[in-house]
């Protein structure tokens, strides 16, 4: 058989995946943004691209879903939880398994992933932290002039700032991370915040 045609016929039997269409992409990014698993498995199901992203914002389902820790709160109000909020361990809970989810549906950290890490750290998402850096999530690449360590000296998270370190992140010194501390003591994990503004 000529290389050429042998060439062609292993392309024809490669598998090809079917992905939908925009909608259905879009339906994916709002489920994994509103920490809605059942959703997130139909929208697979039916199609939709796990490596989507909408625009302008270039925002993927991964990054909804690590997004999607804000909706996590530390005891929030019934009023909170009418808006949206819930336990900040079962947001935790789902963010990460809608997560592997999406890994086990063929998503991949891109170019559009960079900011992926921030909420995880900030809210103490460690299994989902953990996860992210397991499929290539960078633990020296500076967010918003941070690196994820700094990130996590900034919000108090100690296991994550040691999960981070063990994976070649960038050691923060005991001045620096006592100013990243003052800095963050004016305020709380935004997900608090929600839920008091929410509360009141």
């Amino acid at each position: 058989m000529p290389k050429h045609i042998a060439t062609l016929f292993l392309i024809l039997t490669l598998p090809i995946h079917a992905w939908a269409g925009p909608v259905e992409d879009q339906a994916l990014r709002d489920a994994a943004g509103n920490l809605d698993i059942e959703a997130v498995k139909n929208d697979l199901t039916k199609g939709a691209n796990p490596n989507s992203f909408d625009l302008p914002n270039h925002v993927t389902p991964l990054r909804e879903v690590t997004n999607a820790n804000l909706l996590g709160a530390t005891s929030p109000s019934p009023a909170a939880k009418q808006s949206g909020l819930m336990d900040l361990e079962v947001a935790h809970s789902r963010a990460t398994e809608i997560t592997k989810i999406l890994f086990a549906a063929g998503a991949k950290i891109g170019p559009y992933d960079r900011k992926i890490l921030w909420e995880p750290i900030a809210s103490g998402n460690l299994k989902q932290v953990a996860l992210l850096v397991d499929k290539g999530a960078s633990v020296r690449a500076k967010i918003e002039g941070y690196t994820p360590t700094e990130i996590a000296r900034k919000y108090g998270q100690n296991a994550i700032y040691d999960l981070l370190i063990s994976h070649d992140g960038i050691p923060v010194d005991s001045r620096s991370s006592a100013q990243l501390v003052l800095v963050q003591a004016a305020g709380s994990y935004p997900g608090d915040a929600l839920a008091a503004a929410a509360a009141g």
